[in-house]
């Protein structure tokens, strides 16, 4: 899952046939594409919750849609977040992800919207395609690594908050599942387009 201009999203399918350790094929998803989940009446963060998404389906959709994960997490989404709760302020994504870095109470509390809504969005698709690990890539996660892990905590419990986890039926799909987060830059679109390239080459 990388974040950046969109949300990039994509699963690594196992090939045990190959016989050949680390084969996999990509299969890529328009996860972030899927209507944001909710929280129930109960959650603590629940008013909070609705106030942002109704403002930005109505800034968004004109009321006519919840937003999509991708309007949240994505650069756009980054300065939607900061502009909600700064009651309109306009400001770059690279600016306010700067200010978090450095103290800004309201970039930090943006920059933690927008990844709580990551976090979201990876709890669904480890239950929906009942994935074995998230890996959080992409340059603007090796740019943000320092704030994803002094946050570590609060995205572990949004991660977790599922009924398949914590539910009355008493089911833990989640609590098993890694969370790797990339840290060194690496031009990982050119790998992919290589991946894809020799796919289709040996096709």
């Amino acid at each position: 899952m990388a974040m950046g201009t969109g949300l990039g999203v994509g699963v690594l399918l196992d090939n045990p046939e190959t016989k050949k350790t680390n084969q996999f094929t990509v299969l890529p998803m328009e996860i972030g594409h899927t209507i944001v989940t909710h929280f129930g009446e109960t959650h603590k963060e629940h008013d909070s919750d609705e106030k942002f998404l109704a403002w930005l389906g109505k800034k968004v959709y004109d009321g006519l849609h919840s937003p999509e994960f991708e309007d949240i997490c994505s650069g756009r989404g980054l300065a939607w977040a900061y502009e909600f709760l700064t009651d309109g302020t306009v400001a770059q994504p690279k600016d306010i992800a700067q200010g978090a870095m450095k103290g800004d109470k309201n970039a930090e509390k943006a920059m933690l919207l927008h990844y709580r809504f990551l976090l979201r969005v990876a709890q669904n698709t480890c239950v929906g395609v009942q994935t074995k690990g998230v890996i959080l890539c992409g340059d603007n996660q090796v740019h943000n690594h320092a704030f994803v892990r002094a946050h570590a905590a609060d995205l572990m419990e949004e991660f977790l908050h599922h009924p398949k986890q914590n539910g009355p039926a008493g089911h833990h799909w989640l609590d098993s599942i890694p969370i790797f987060v990339q840290k060194v830059s690496v031009n990982a679109n050119m790998i992919g387009c290589v991946c894809v390239a020799d796919t289709v080459a040996r096709a």
